[in-house]
């Protein structure tokens, strides 16, 4: 059996390790950046509570009770969200204070059944501010007090998630520039500011970056099934990642750039072995395309209710408040954080992820290293696509970064430090490349066999 997918190290006599050590690897590493996160987060939790916590724990439980039958999770629901046909004024109230309308059902039934396991499935309106305004500071006191017992279990899964990519990083950077690369990544990514600060705190962000890094892997471990070049059932894999992009944007709506990256990883992978596979663009392409379709809406669909009683009517009604909601935050935060009007002020804001505070070179050392290290890692990843041993790695990490970062730049509204977290792994796999691929190129030419990877086919 061969190693599935060539990779920068294949021109050397290959080391496979077996698929169960590959794994058990993941899980060192993601048990290393639990205890890291755990390690780093701020130690002032108690000042630095967030609203958004006990906001989104408080419609997690309310969400949750409704799917198991309590009341509809679409009763009442019409076009638009801030209007119910009931006039019930909780619903409402989450309209307008956490986008709980606009964001679809996964994070908030993972975090509100972590709540009934612990047998808590009460939530107090005062965690909304337009049911509490007279109360002011006591609001969030009294909001948090209602959902702390299951508070510790929520931010857990979130350290689990923020861990797992952490340890996809290191995967996906390693399979393409060896072990230092992958080392380099995932300390970058473990010592990113905007992730150390919200690896720890009930945030739905780590849901799609988590499932969207588990499709590359899927994809750069199984790129010759993706180009219909292995017998072993390509559309199992087809199928795999059809799922995680429907996780993906059933847990947010910007988590549908993985469906991007998916179409253009089954075209890539399709040009790069369709000599040897002998497949129609068809049965290579346009089938697969088809069967990832399917499982991503299937699964967006499922964890979007709001949607079901008119769907193209409501997502439009939900994008457009969407897009409300974000002018709004804009012009109350905008001013403090910086905002994004244009192509230009996006791309402004968006530096800070590679020159500013939020790079985790420049927040270490002070130092501006991190946009001269992701032009050179953009460089040395173009140079992979010349290289036959390693092109349809670098093809598909290429297509990641690219969606992946410039997706975010464009989205970027304001400021605001989580908003940056998609830049997280871009930011990591780029510096971590930049300096371990040249390195692992220069032992190859010595004859030295860096590898540590390469799953079973």
């Amino acid at each position: 059996m061969r190693a599935s997918g060539e990779n920068c190290r294949a021109a050397l006599p290959p080391a496979p390790l077996p698929i169960m050590l590959s794994l058990l690897r993941l899980l060192l590493l993601t048990i290393l950046a639990g205890v890291l996160f755990t390690w780093a987060k701020p130690a002032d939790r108690d000042g630095r509570f967030e609203i958004d916590e006990v906001e989104w724990m408080t419609i997690s439980i309310q969400s949750t009770r409704q799917a198991l039958g309590e009341v509809s999770p679409f009763d009442g629901i019409r076009a638009t969200p801030y209007r119910d046909e009931d006039g019930n004024p909780w619903k409402v109230g989450i309209h307008e204070a956490t986008f709980g309308f606009m964001n679809p059902l996964l994070p908030k039934l993972v975090f509100g059944g972590s709540s009934l396991l612990f047998s808590h499935n009460e939530y107090d309106p005062a965690a909304f501010p337009r049911f509490a305004k007279e109360m002011r500071a006591r609001r969030v006191e009294r909001a948090k007090l209602a959902v702390f017992p299951p508070l510790p279990a929520a931010r857990s899964i979130v350290l689990l998630l923020a861990s797992l990519s952490a340890a996809l990083v290191f995967a996906v950077a390693a399979r393409l520039g060896g072990p230092l690369a992958g080392a380099l990544s995932f300390a970058l990514f473990v010592l990113s500011p905007v992730v150390s600060d919200h690896a720890t705190r009930v945030r739905t962000d780590f849901f799609p970056m988590t499932f969207t890094l588990l499709a590359l892997w899927l994809a750069l471990l199984g790129a010759k099934k993706l180009g219909g070049a292995s017998e072993r059932k390509p559309l199992l894999t087809v199928l795999g990642l059809g799922l995680l992009a429907g996780l993906a944007v059933g847990s947010k709506l910007n988590g549908a750039l993985l469906s991007l990256m998916v179409g253009a990883w089954i075209l890539l992978a399709w040009l790069e072995f369709r000599r040897e596979s002998g497949s129609s663009f068809v049965r290579g392409v346009i089938v697969p395309w088809c069967v990832a379709g399917v499982a991503t809406v299937a699964l967006f669909a499922t964890f979007s209710p709001h949607l079901w009683p008119a769907p193209v009517e409501n997502l439009g009604a939900l994008l457009e408040s969407w897009d409300g909601n974000i002018n709004f935050q804009k012009e109350q935060y905008g001013e403090r954080l910086g905002r994004a009007d244009s192509f230009g002020e996006h791309f402004s804001l968006s530096a800070k992820a590679f020159t500013g505070d939020y790079e985790p070179l420049y927040a270490l050392l002070g130092f501006p290293l991190g946009g001269l290290l992701v032009l050179v890692g953009s460089i040395v990843v173009a140079l992979a696509l010349w290289r036959e041993e390693c092109r349809i790695d670098a093809k598909l990490v290429l297509v990641y970064l690219l969606i992946a970062g410039l997706g975010t730049a464009l989205w970027l509204p304001f400021g605001r430090n989580n908003f940056y977290l998609g830049f997280a792994p871009v930011v990591a796999l780029l510096e971590g490349l930049a300096i371990g691929m040249p390195l692992l190129w220069w032992q190859q030419a010595r004859g030295k066999d860096l590898s540590i990877d390469g799953v079973v086919d």
